[in-house]
């Protein structure tokens, strides 16, 4: 029998963890419930969930501190952010210390479960790219699994940061404007996400940097274009 996917969820209003435990549940997920920050660290270390729901305004420690505690000894695991912020210097913090992704409150339950089968079963469930495998300078991007492999080497990406890199490779050598990535990734060109899409460049130009064949230029001004 296939073991059921371990979800904690850190949200210190309790009703609504309650109803996104009880959905989640109803999803066949093994689901754990933490109320404040301090919790949230234990229940993480003794059940080890495959996704975390973390809320970022929380009692003893925030979601910041949280997450910056976690990605000390674990970069895998995938930690999707819950806020009521909408501050863009929120969003780019929380990626910037290790997050996934975001969910913006008020958000609906498909839009939870969505994010997650994104998150842990990649393209398996949604399929939204032209090809499963792109090849590029010594590079192969496997859209199916999220995997970014150099010589051998694999690296597990975000869907975020597929998405993203899977535009630029089909528009190599392109320039992109910021505002059809951001359309296409966000389904919006708000500054909010606007300055996210930069952090998620910065992150992916680090991938790539072993090839130095491979380049993601900044046209200012208008948006980025992949040279390789």
């Amino acid at each position: 029998m296939k073991s059921k996917k371990k979800i904690l969820i850190v949200e210190d209003e309790k009703s609504l963890a309650y109803l996104i435990s009880e959905r989640l549940t109803e999803e066949s997920y093994q689901v754990y419930t933490a109320h404040d920050g301090n919790e949230a660290l234990h229940l993480f270390h003794l059940e080890k969930p495959n996704l975390i729901l973390l809320d970022v305004m929380l009692p003893k420690l925030d979601g910041f501190e949280v997450l910056r505690t976690i990605r000390n000894t674990d970069a895998h695991t995938p930690i999707l952010f819950l806020t009521a912020r909408i501050q863009p210097k929120d969003a780019v913090k929380g990626i910037e210390w290790g997050a996934n992704d975001y969910i913006r409150k008020p958000f609906s339950m498909d839009e939870i479960l969505v994010r997650i089968k994104l998150q842990l079963y990649g393209t398996d469930t949604i399929t939204e790219f032209e090809n499963l495998e792109h090849k590029f300078g010594k590079f192969t991007l496997n859209t199916k699994f999220l995997i970014l492999e150099f010589e051998g080497t694999q690296k597990k990406l975000t869907y975020k940061e597929v998405s993203i890199l899977a535009l630029l490779i089909e528009n190599r050598n392109k320039v992109l404007s910021k505002r059809s990535i951001l359309f296409k990734v966000w389904l919006d060109d708000s500054y909010f996400h606007s300055r996210t899409l930069d952090v998620f460049i910065s992150r992916l130009r680090k991938y790539l940097s072993a090839d130095k064949s491979i380049e993601i230029s900044n046209i200012r001004g208008v948006g980025y274009i992949l040279k390789c």
